[in-house]
Protein backbone atom coordinates (compact mmCIF):
# COMPACT_ATOMS: atom_id res chain seq x y z
CA UNK A 1 0.00 0.00 0.00
CA UNK A 2 0.78 3.28 -0.95
CA UNK A 3 0.70 6.38 1.44
CA UNK A 4 0.99 10.07 1.22
CA UNK A 5 0.30 12.19 4.80
CA UNK A 6 -0.38 16.22 4.87
CA UNK A 7 -2.73 18.46 5.79
CA UNK A 8 -5.53 18.57 5.61
CA UNK A 9 -5.76 15.57 4.15
CA UNK A 10 -3.87 11.88 4.02
CA UNK A 11 -4.26 9.31 1.20
CA UNK A 12 -3.42 5.14 1.05
CA UNK A 13 -3.69 3.90 -1.89
CA UNK A 14 -4.00 -0.56 -2.56
CA UNK A 15 -5.39 -2.96 -4.26
CA UNK A 16 -8.76 -3.17 -1.88
CA UNK A 17 -9.40 1.02 -3.06
CA UNK A 18 -8.00 4.57 -2.27
CA UNK A 19 -8.48 5.98 1.76
CA UNK A 20 -9.07 9.63 2.20
CA UNK A 21 -8.86 11.26 5.24
CA UNK A 22 -9.64 14.72 5.86
CA UNK A 23 -8.77 16.69 8.90
CA UNK A 24 -12.55 18.37 10.49
CA UNK A 25 -13.33 21.63 10.20
CA UNK A 26 -14.49 24.11 7.50
CA UNK A 27 -12.41 25.16 4.71
CA UNK A 28 -14.46 26.37 2.26
CA UNK A 29 -11.46 26.33 -0.62
CA UNK A 30 -9.73 23.48 0.66
CA UNK A 31 -10.14 19.65 1.40
CA UNK A 32 -12.51 19.00 3.68
CA UNK A 33 -16.24 17.93 4.44
CA UNK A 34 -18.00 20.48 2.38
CA UNK A 35 -21.47 19.58 3.00
CA UNK A 36 -23.65 16.42 4.41
CA UNK A 37 -23.36 14.53 1.22
CA UNK A 38 -19.93 15.70 -0.23
CA UNK A 39 -16.23 16.37 0.28
CA UNK A 40 -13.83 18.20 -1.87
CA UNK A 41 -10.36 17.95 -2.15
CA UNK A 42 -7.92 20.30 -3.52
CA UNK A 43 -4.57 20.13 -4.53
CA UNK A 44 -2.20 19.35 -4.04
CA UNK A 45 -2.62 15.31 -5.15
CA UNK A 46 -0.30 12.56 -6.01
CA UNK A 47 0.16 11.34 -9.49
CA UNK A 48 -1.24 7.84 -8.13
CA UNK A 49 -4.59 9.23 -6.24
CA UNK A 50 -5.08 11.51 -9.53
CA UNK A 51 -4.80 8.32 -11.79
CA UNK A 52 -7.28 6.76 -9.61
CA UNK A 53 -9.72 9.72 -9.11
CA UNK A 54 -9.67 10.44 -12.65
CA UNK A 55 -10.16 6.96 -14.41
CA UNK A 56 -13.29 5.78 -15.73
CA UNK A 57 -15.89 5.33 -13.46
CA UNK A 58 -16.15 1.81 -14.44
CA UNK A 59 -12.26 0.53 -13.78
CA UNK A 60 -12.06 3.07 -10.70
CA UNK A 61 -11.14 1.37 -7.29
CA UNK A 62 -13.63 2.20 -4.43
CA UNK A 63 -12.68 5.39 -2.69
CA UNK A 64 -13.54 5.20 1.81
CA UNK A 65 -13.77 8.66 3.34
CA UNK A 66 -12.81 9.21 7.23
CA UNK A 67 -12.53 12.56 9.53
CA UNK A 68 -9.69 12.89 11.55
CA UNK A 69 -10.69 13.80 14.74
CA UNK A 70 -9.21 14.32 18.18
CA UNK A 71 -10.98 10.74 19.34
CA UNK A 72 -9.78 9.11 16.20
CA UNK A 73 -11.28 8.92 12.70
CA UNK A 74 -14.94 8.90 12.14
CA UNK A 75 -16.03 7.01 8.78
CA UNK A 76 -17.92 8.68 6.48
CA UNK A 77 -18.24 5.05 4.42
CA UNK A 78 -18.07 4.89 0.33
CA UNK A 79 -17.50 8.07 -1.63
CA UNK A 80 -18.83 8.52 -5.43
CA UNK A 81 -16.61 11.30 -7.62
CA UNK A 82 -18.99 13.30 -8.67
CA UNK A 83 -16.71 15.87 -10.70
CA UNK A 84 -12.48 16.70 -11.16
CA UNK A 85 -11.62 19.88 -12.71
CA UNK A 86 -8.27 20.58 -13.90
CA UNK A 87 -6.10 23.89 -14.56
CA UNK A 88 -3.13 25.27 -16.19
CA UNK A 89 -0.90 28.28 -14.85
CA UNK A 90 0.34 30.80 -17.33
CA UNK A 91 3.54 29.39 -19.38
CA UNK A 92 2.68 25.71 -18.21
CA UNK A 93 2.47 22.75 -20.74
CA UNK A 94 -0.01 20.80 -18.62
CA UNK A 95 -2.91 20.87 -17.23
CA UNK A 96 -2.99 20.37 -13.32
CA UNK A 97 -5.81 18.39 -11.49
CA UNK A 98 -7.42 21.05 -9.53
CA UNK A 99 -10.42 19.48 -7.14
CA UNK A 100 -12.09 17.05 -6.86
CA UNK A 101 -16.15 16.22 -5.41
CA UNK A 102 -17.42 12.96 -3.75
CA UNK A 103 -20.31 12.40 -3.15
CA UNK A 104 -20.92 10.67 0.60
CA UNK A 105 -22.79 7.78 -0.54
CA UNK A 106 -24.74 7.73 3.40
CA UNK A 107 -25.42 11.44 3.89
CA UNK A 108 -24.60 12.41 7.29
CA UNK A 109 -26.94 13.27 10.22
CA UNK A 110 -26.87 16.96 11.09
CA UNK A 111 -25.81 15.96 13.69
CA UNK A 112 -22.64 14.87 13.01
CA UNK A 113 -21.93 17.16 10.24
CA UNK A 114 -21.54 19.65 12.67
CA UNK A 115 -18.80 17.41 14.65
CA UNK A 116 -16.63 17.34 11.46
CA UNK A 117 -17.69 20.32 9.75
CA UNK A 118 -18.27 23.00 12.63
CA UNK A 119 -19.89 26.46 11.35
CA UNK A 120 -18.02 29.51 12.55
CA UNK A 121 -20.51 31.85 14.35
CA UNK A 122 -20.75 35.61 12.79
CA UNK A 123 -22.83 38.74 13.07
CA UNK A 124 -25.64 38.24 10.45
CA UNK A 125 -26.91 40.90 8.86
CA UNK A 126 -30.05 42.43 9.77
CA UNK A 127 -33.07 42.85 8.05
CA UNK A 128 -33.72 47.19 8.19
CA UNK A 129 -33.53 47.81 4.80
CA UNK A 130 -36.81 45.79 4.32
CA UNK A 131 -38.67 48.29 6.35
CA UNK A 132 -38.34 50.99 3.42
CA UNK A 133 -40.03 49.23 0.55
CA UNK A 134 -41.87 50.22 -0.92
CA UNK A 135 -41.55 53.49 -1.05
CA UNK A 136 -37.52 53.93 -1.09
CA UNK A 137 -35.99 50.82 -3.18
CA UNK A 138 -33.05 52.74 -3.77
CA UNK A 139 -32.04 53.40 0.44
CA UNK A 140 -33.35 49.32 0.48
CA UNK A 141 -30.95 48.55 -2.42
CA UNK A 142 -28.07 50.75 -0.42
CA UNK A 143 -28.51 48.55 3.19
CA UNK A 144 -28.79 45.09 1.27
CA UNK A 145 -25.50 45.33 -0.61
CA UNK A 146 -23.38 47.05 2.33
CA UNK A 147 -24.91 44.59 4.68
CA UNK A 148 -24.46 41.73 3.02
CA UNK A 149 -21.20 42.14 1.58
CA UNK A 150 -20.08 43.58 4.75
CA UNK A 151 -17.36 40.96 4.64
CA UNK A 152 -15.67 42.07 1.30
CA UNK A 153 -13.03 44.52 1.78
CA UNK A 154 -14.38 47.35 -0.65
CA UNK A 155 -11.52 48.11 -4.05
CA UNK A 156 -10.08 51.56 -4.72
CA UNK A 157 -11.56 52.24 -8.13
CA UNK A 158 -9.85 54.49 -10.90
CA UNK A 159 -11.96 57.59 -12.28
CA UNK A 160 -13.94 57.03 -14.92
CA UNK A 161 -12.89 58.04 -18.50
CA UNK A 162 -14.13 61.06 -19.83
CA UNK A 163 -16.65 58.95 -22.49
CA UNK A 164 -17.83 56.91 -18.80
CA UNK A 165 -18.54 60.14 -17.32
CA UNK A 166 -20.71 61.20 -20.46
CA UNK A 167 -22.64 58.02 -20.01
CA UNK A 168 -25.83 59.00 -18.19
CA UNK A 169 -26.39 56.90 -15.32
CA UNK A 170 -30.02 56.50 -13.28
CA UNK A 171 -29.65 56.94 -9.67
CA UNK A 172 -30.42 53.50 -8.67
CA UNK A 173 -27.63 52.44 -10.65
CA UNK A 174 -25.33 55.04 -9.33
CA UNK A 175 -26.48 53.72 -5.92
CA UNK A 176 -25.68 50.29 -6.65
CA UNK A 177 -22.18 51.50 -8.22
CA UNK A 178 -21.68 53.27 -4.90
CA UNK A 179 -22.70 50.32 -2.28
CA UNK A 180 -20.74 48.38 -4.70
CA UNK A 181 -17.44 50.04 -3.80
CA UNK A 182 -15.46 48.52 -6.60
CA UNK A 183 -16.37 44.92 -5.38
CA UNK A 184 -17.33 42.59 -8.32
CA UNK A 185 -19.87 40.77 -6.31
CA UNK A 186 -22.39 43.35 -5.39
CA UNK A 187 -22.85 43.54 -9.42
CA UNK A 188 -24.09 39.51 -9.61
CA UNK A 189 -22.36 36.41 -9.31
CA UNK A 190 -24.96 34.58 -11.21
CA UNK A 191 -26.43 36.71 -13.44
CA UNK A 192 -24.46 40.24 -14.26
CA UNK A 193 -24.88 43.65 -14.04
CA UNK A 194 -22.53 46.13 -15.95
CA UNK A 195 -20.38 49.35 -15.28
CA UNK A 196 -21.05 52.35 -17.51
CA UNK A 197 -17.70 51.29 -19.46
CA UNK A 198 -19.54 47.73 -20.32
CA UNK A 199 -23.22 49.32 -21.47
CA UNK A 200 -24.21 48.30 -25.05
CA UNK A 201 -25.93 50.84 -26.79
CA UNK A 202 -29.03 50.42 -29.00
CA UNK A 203 -30.28 51.67 -31.91
CA UNK A 204 -33.31 53.42 -30.34
CA UNK A 205 -32.04 54.79 -27.70
CA UNK A 206 -31.64 52.22 -25.00
CA UNK A 207 -28.34 50.31 -23.68
CA UNK A 208 -27.91 46.86 -22.38
CA UNK A 209 -26.92 46.73 -18.59
CA UNK A 210 -26.63 43.73 -17.92
CA UNK A 211 -26.89 39.90 -19.05
CA UNK A 212 -27.48 36.15 -17.75
CA UNK A 213 -24.69 34.08 -16.42
CA UNK A 214 -24.79 32.68 -20.15
CA UNK A 215 -25.88 35.21 -22.22
CA UNK A 216 -29.08 33.52 -22.96
CA UNK A 217 -30.95 37.21 -22.17
CA UNK A 218 -29.97 40.76 -21.87
CA UNK A 219 -31.24 43.63 -19.79
CA UNK A 220 -32.28 46.84 -21.84
CA UNK A 221 -33.40 50.14 -20.63
CA UNK A 222 -33.32 53.78 -21.25
CA UNK A 223 -30.44 55.83 -19.67
CA UNK A 224 -31.68 59.26 -19.72
CA UNK A 225 -34.90 58.57 -17.81
CA UNK A 226 -34.72 58.83 -13.85
CA UNK A 227 -36.12 55.29 -13.09
CA UNK A 228 -36.35 53.30 -16.40
CA UNK A 229 -38.49 50.76 -17.57
CA UNK A 230 -36.53 46.68 -17.09
CA UNK A 231 -36.60 44.69 -20.43
CA UNK A 232 -35.24 41.54 -21.21
CA UNK A 233 -34.65 41.27 -24.68
CA UNK A 234 -35.71 37.61 -25.40
CA UNK A 235 -37.18 35.29 -22.31
CA UNK A 236 -37.68 32.47 -24.84
CA UNK A 237 -40.82 34.33 -26.80
CA UNK A 238 -39.80 37.38 -27.27
CA UNK A 239 -39.21 40.85 -25.03
CA UNK A 240 -40.34 41.22 -21.69
CA UNK A 241 -40.96 44.12 -19.32
CA UNK A 242 -40.55 43.77 -16.00
CA UNK A 243 -43.17 44.43 -13.33
CA UNK A 244 -40.91 46.98 -11.32
CA UNK A 245 -39.01 49.73 -13.01
CA UNK A 246 -34.93 49.90 -12.27
CA UNK A 247 -35.04 51.08 -8.75
CA UNK A 248 -37.04 47.80 -7.56
CA UNK A 249 -35.71 45.54 -10.04
CA UNK A 250 -32.30 46.20 -8.78
CA UNK A 251 -33.23 45.44 -5.27
CA UNK A 252 -34.89 42.20 -6.37
CA UNK A 253 -31.60 41.55 -8.89
CA UNK A 254 -29.50 41.64 -5.62
CA UNK A 255 -31.79 39.48 -3.79
CA UNK A 256 -32.16 36.61 -5.93
CA UNK A 257 -28.67 36.66 -7.20
CA UNK A 258 -27.83 36.66 -3.25
CA UNK A 259 -30.50 33.27 -3.00
CA UNK A 260 -29.33 31.66 -6.76
CA UNK A 261 -25.56 32.84 -6.61
CA UNK A 262 -24.45 32.55 -3.21
CA UNK A 263 -21.33 30.42 -2.23
CA UNK A 264 -23.78 28.49 0.72
CA UNK A 265 -27.24 27.50 -0.38
CA UNK A 266 -29.57 25.05 -1.95
CA UNK A 267 -32.18 23.84 -4.21
CA UNK A 268 -35.63 22.02 -3.80
CA UNK A 269 -38.62 20.66 -6.21
CA UNK A 270 -41.69 20.28 -4.04
CA UNK A 271 -45.10 21.02 -3.97
CA UNK A 272 -45.99 24.70 -2.66
CA UNK A 273 -47.39 23.31 0.34
CA UNK A 274 -44.20 22.06 1.21
CA UNK A 275 -42.72 25.54 0.18
CA UNK A 276 -45.12 27.37 2.68
CA UNK A 277 -42.84 25.70 5.59
CA UNK A 278 -40.11 27.49 5.23
CA UNK A 279 -41.04 30.53 3.75
CA UNK A 280 -43.62 30.81 6.25
CA UNK A 281 -40.96 31.93 8.58
CA UNK A 282 -39.19 34.50 6.58
CA UNK A 283 -40.29 38.01 5.49
CA UNK A 284 -41.34 38.42 1.90
CA UNK A 285 -40.17 41.28 -0.05
CA UNK A 286 -42.77 43.34 -0.93
CA UNK A 287 -42.07 44.03 -4.38
CA UNK A 288 -44.33 43.13 -7.34
CA UNK A 289 -43.17 38.77 -8.87
CA UNK A 290 -39.78 38.60 -10.88
CA UNK A 291 -40.52 37.13 -14.50
CA UNK A 292 -36.91 35.40 -14.30
CA UNK A 293 -36.35 32.51 -14.15
CA UNK A 294 -39.78 31.85 -14.13
CA UNK A 295 -43.02 33.62 -14.03
CA UNK A 296 -43.90 34.42 -11.15
CA UNK A 297 -40.83 34.54 -9.22
CA UNK A 298 -41.31 35.77 -5.09
CA UNK A 299 -38.76 36.43 -2.64
CA UNK A 300 -38.22 36.46 1.02
CA UNK A 301 -35.47 37.03 3.30
CA UNK A 302 -34.23 36.09 6.74
CA UNK A 303 -31.22 37.32 9.14
CA UNK A 304 -28.13 36.89 6.07
CA UNK A 305 -30.29 34.33 4.11
CA UNK A 306 -32.09 34.89 1.01
CA UNK A 307 -34.67 32.59 -0.67
CA UNK A 308 -36.26 32.93 -4.31
CA UNK A 309 -39.55 30.89 -5.27
CA UNK A 310 -41.05 30.36 -8.43
CA UNK A 311 -42.95 27.58 -10.79
CA UNK A 312 -40.68 24.37 -11.74
CA UNK A 313 -40.51 23.49 -15.04
CA UNK A 314 -43.01 21.59 -16.74
CA UNK A 315 -45.04 22.30 -13.67
CA UNK A 316 -48.81 22.57 -14.06
CA UNK A 317 -51.13 25.77 -13.30
CA UNK A 318 -54.03 24.82 -11.02
CA UNK A 319 -56.21 27.77 -9.59
CA UNK A 320 -54.23 27.85 -6.89
CA UNK A 321 -51.01 28.87 -9.00
CA UNK A 322 -48.15 26.21 -10.21
CA UNK A 323 -48.14 22.79 -8.14
CA UNK A 324 -44.24 22.39 -8.15
CA UNK A 325 -42.05 24.89 -7.39
CA UNK A 326 -38.60 25.52 -6.92
CA UNK A 327 -37.06 26.92 -3.94
CA UNK A 328 -33.11 28.50 -4.31
CA UNK A 329 -31.97 29.68 -0.55
CA UNK A 330 -28.76 31.45 -0.34
CA UNK A 331 -26.15 32.99 2.13
CA UNK A 332 -22.43 34.20 2.34
CA UNK A 333 -22.70 32.23 5.35
CA UNK A 334 -23.72 28.50 6.46
CA UNK A 335 -24.94 29.62 10.28
CA UNK A 336 -27.71 31.61 8.30
CA UNK A 337 -28.76 28.30 6.63
CA UNK A 338 -29.25 26.48 10.12
CA UNK A 339 -32.96 27.27 10.05
CA UNK A 340 -33.58 25.56 6.95
CA UNK A 341 -32.24 22.29 7.41
CA UNK A 342 -35.46 20.55 7.62
CA UNK A 343 -37.77 22.74 6.26
CA UNK A 344 -40.93 19.99 5.51
CA UNK A 345 -38.77 18.86 1.86
CA UNK A 346 -35.77 17.73 0.73
CA UNK A 347 -33.46 19.83 -0.66
CA UNK A 348 -31.78 18.30 -3.89
CA UNK A 349 -28.50 20.46 -2.98
CA UNK A 350 -27.63 21.67 0.06
CA UNK A 351 -24.38 23.17 1.92
CA UNK A 352 -25.89 24.87 5.31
Amino acid sequence: MSGWTGSPVTYALGSAGLVVVVEAGDRPDGSAVYAADEVRLRQPFPDEVVATLSIRPGARLPVYGFVRMPEGCLPLGELTVMSHGSSRTPGASQWGFEECRLHIDQRLPFSVLDRVRPMPVVELPDLAWLDLLPGDPIGALRRFVTGWFADVPAVAEAPPTASVQATPVPPALAALYEAAAGRRQPLGGFNRIFTPDRFKPRGDGRVVFGTECQGVWNLLMDPGEPDPAVTYDDLGNGPVVERERLAGFLVQFVVADAAIGTRYGGIATTHPQAARGLVDTLSPVPLQPLHWPADPTRLYVGPGLAVAVCPAPGASTTEDGPDLVEIYAGSRHRIALRPAREPGFQWDHFTG
